[in-house]
C-alpha cells in the first residue's frame, strides 16, 4: 500500500492511497508509517476500504494490533467508516469508546476526519 501527502489549509496530512492494497498486518501499518515518517506527518486518514475485513472483527487482533502502532508512534488517526456497515454491537462499543481520543476517532466523512486532525 502507498501512502499520498494531502496538503489542506490547516496543514499536511497523509491518506491512504485508494486501490494500493489492503491493510491487513502489522507490518502493512509500519510501512504506511514509515512512508509518514519520510513524508514528516504524523497524521493519517485511512478508508473502511483500504482495511482487511478481519480490522472489523475484534477477535481477529488486527485492530488491537494497529491501534497499539499507532498509539507507540504517536500518530494521530482519523478512520472514515461507514457506521451502518458495521454489523458488530462490539465495534459500535469502541467506535464509541473513541469518541473522545485525541489519537483515534471513528468519522463517517473526510470533512470531519480533515476538522479533527487539525484541533490541538
Amino acid at each position: 500500500m502507498n501512502a499520498i501527502r494531502i496538503h489542506i489549509d490547516q496543514g499536511d496530512y497523509i491518506i491512504c492511497q485508494p486501490g494500493s492494497g489492503l491493510i491487513s498486518t502489522e507490518q502493512d501499518i509500519l510501512d504506511l508509517l514509515a512512508q509518514g515518517y519520510d513524508l514528516d506527518q504524523n497524521r493519517l486518514i485511512v478508508h473502511s476500504t483500504e482495511l482487511h475485513p478481519d480490522f472489523f472483527n475484534l477477535k481477529s487482533g488486527l485492530l488491537g494490533s494497529i491501534f497499539l502502532k499507532l498509539s507507540n508512534y504517536q500518530v494521530k488517526t482519523a478512520f472514515i467508516v461507514e457506521m451502518k456497515k458495521i454489523q458488530s454491537e462490539r465495534f459500535h462499543e469502541l467506535i464509541y469508546e473513541h469518541k473522545r481520543s485525541r489519537e483515534i476517532r471513528f468519522f463517517e466523512d473526510l470533512a470531519s476526519a480533515e476538522q479533527w486532525l487539525f484541533q490541538e
